[in-house]
C-alpha cells in the first residue's frame, strides 16, 4: 500500500516538474499589430489649417443672427414701461384695447371708506351737523371732461357715473377751523385716490389756480375739490366717470353742440368752457331764442347766461352773455328783435316800474 502511494507521488512530481520546465522555456507572448493588406503603411493625420478670414466671416454671421433674434424678441415682447405701470390686476384687454373692470362707483366707495376713518361720525344726509360730524350726498354725475378734438368740456349723468359731496360743519366757527376741516377732508379724498393707483392729470384745465384737481387711472377720470385752491365752504366734492364714454354720442354733447359751435364762431370759445342748456323759447316770424349757462370747468368762480338766437332758415348765433337784465337798446338787429320779441328789457328812457319793458313793445314789433 505504501509502495503504491510512493509511486504515484513520483509520477505527479515528474509531471509538475516537466510543466514548470516547459513554462520556463517559452518566452512571454506580446501583441503585434498585423498589416491590413500587403502594402499597408500607417500615415500620420494631417491637421487642417483654417484661414483667419474664414473665422471672421463665421463670427460676423453669428453676430448678425443673434442681433436679428434679439430685435424680433424686443419688438414682439417688450411693452413700454408706462403701459406696464398702468395695467393693474383688475384690467384686461379686449380686441387689443385695455378695458378696466374698475368702475367709478367702486372708486367713490373706497374714498368714502377712507374718509370715514378720519371722520367716523357719519350722519344721515341733510342732518344739521356739529363738531366733527359729516354726511355724504351721492348722485350719478360724471365730472366735466374734454372730448378729443374739442375745446369745450362736457359731463354726463347715470351710465355708470358716480359723485359724492362731503358736507361738514362750518357754521358759527372760525374761518381757520373751517379751512383746516376742508383741507383735511379734501386731502383725505386725494390720498385715497393715490392709494388706489390714480395719477394726477396735468393735461386739463384742472391745473394750477383751479378749484378742482383731476386724477386718472386706466379708463377712469375723477375730479375732486382741490385742497389748495378750493372754496372752504362745503361741500368737498368728488365725481368720477369713464373716459371712453366722453364721445359725441353723449346726449349732453348733442344738446349743447349747436350753441358751442355758435360760441366758437363768435370767437368766444376758450379751453375748458362748459355749456348747460337752460330753456328754448319762440319769438315771432318763426325765430327762436335759447338760454344756455356759460362757464369754465377750471374756473373757481364766474359764469353767465348765454343768449342765442336762430332764424327760420339759419344756424344758431351767439348774441351775448349776461348776469342781469339787458337794456332794450342792445337788441339792435331785426333778427335779434324777432328772436327775443317777448324778452324783458330795461328802457333807459324811463324810470321806476315804467322802465320795465320787452323787446316787442320797445320796438313796436308786429307778430
Amino acid at each position: 500500500m505504501d509502495e503504491e502511494s510512493n509511486d504515484q507521488d513520483q509520477v505527479l512530481n515528474v509531471h509538475v516538474h516537466h510543466k514548470e520546465e516547459k513554462e520556463e522555456s517559452e518566452p512571454p507572448k506580446t501583441f503585434e499589430p498585423q498589416p491590413i493588406g500587403p502594402e499597408f503603411t500607417p500615415v500620420p493625420a494631417k491637421k487642417r489649417k483654417i484661414k483667419k478670414w474664414m473665422i471672421v466671416v463665421i463670427v460676423l454671421i453669428v453676430l448678425v443672427i443673434a442681433a436679428g433674434a434679439g430685435a424680433f424678441y424686443l419688438v414682439n415682447n417688450k411693452k413700454p414701461a408706462s403701459e406696464k405701470a398702468k395695467t393693474p390686476a383688475n384690467s384686461k384687454t379686449t380686441n387689443g384695447k385695455l378695458v378696466s373692470s374698475l368702475k367709478p362707483a367702486d372708486v367713490v366707495t373706497k374714498v368714502q371708506d377712507y374718509v370715514k376713518t378720519k371722520y367716523p361720525q357719519v350722519m344721515p344726509e341733510g342732518t344739521k351737523l356739529s363738531a366733527e360730524q359729516i354726511y355724504f350726498k351721492d348722485s350719478s354725475s360724471a365730472p366735466n371732461w374734454k372730448l378729443p378734438g374739442e375745446k369745450f368740456y362736457v359731463s354726463y349723468t347715470d351710465n355708470g357715473a358716480a359723485k359724492t359731496d362731503i358736507y361738514y360743519n362750518w357754521e358759527s366757527i372760525a374761518d381757520n377751523v373751517v379751512s383746516a376741516r376742508y383741507i383735511a377732508i379734501s386731502g383725505a379724498v386725494i390720498k385715497s385716490l393715490t392709494d388706489q393707483g390714480f395719477v394726477k392729470n396735468t393735461d386739463s384745465v384742472y391745473g394750477s389756480g383751479s378749484g378742482s384737481v383731476a386724477y386718472t387711472k386706466d379708463d377712469i377720470v375723477c375730479v375732486a375739490s382741490s385742497p389748495d385752491n378750493g372754496s372752504i365752504s362745503p361741500p368737498s366734492s368728488l365725481a368720477c366717470g369713464q373716459i371712453s364714454k366722453y364721445t359725441k354720442n353723449l346726449d349732453s354733447y348733442k344738446e349743447i353742440e349747436p350753441y358751442a359751435l355758435a360760441y366758437a364762431k363768435a370767437g368766444k370759445m376758450e379751453v375748458g368752457d362748459i355749456f348747460s342748456f337752460s330753456e328754448l323759447k319762440a319769438g315771432i316770424k318763426g325765430y327762436k331764442n335759447a338760454k344756455v349757462g356759460l362757464g369754465n370747468a377750471g374756473a373757481m368762480t364766474g359764469g353767465a347766461m348765454g343768449l342765442f338766437y336762430k332764424s327760420p332758415t339759419g344756424d344758431w348765433q351767439f348774441f351775448t352773455g349776461t348776469q342781469s337784465q339787458i337794456m332794450c337798446t342792445e337788441f339792435n338787429t331785426k333778427d335779434i328783435q324777432y328772436a327775443f320779441a317777448y324778452e324783458s328789457c330795461n328802457d333807459s328812457s324811463k324810470t321806476g316800474d315804467a322802465a320795465n319793458s320787452n323787446v316787442a313793445s320797445y320796438y313796436k314789433l308786429q307778430p
